[in-house]
């Protein structure tokens, strides 16, 4: 399973990121109860994952990877939750 996602980063008065790009979603295998999927997105080589920012972040360019861990018992209810990490490489 993949999605496309699109991610937001605040950075106060230096302004925001955002950055998008396929995730991959795959079933957990072990590990906590709390946690259903893992989440993983490695950007291809050259390619920009960064569509948008403001203030000193405002034209850059760059990749963005992610690793995490997704919790979606309550899916019914329109609620996922997400723990994850991401690196972001400004060129």
């Amino acid at each position: 399973l993949a999605l496309l996602g699109t991610a937001i980063f605040d950075f106060g008065p230096f302004g925001t990121l955002t950055t998008q790009g396929l995730t991959s979603v795959q079933s957990k295998t072990h590990g906590s109860e709390n946690i259903t999927h893992i989440t993983g997105a490695i950007p291809i080589p050259g390619e920009n994952s960064i569509i948008g920012g403001t203030g000193i972040f405002e034209g850059v360019t760059g990749s963005a990877r992610l690793s995490g861990a997704v919790n979606m018992q309550n899916i019914d209810n329109n609620e996922i939750t997400f723990d994850c990490l991401f690196v972001i490489d400004i060129d």
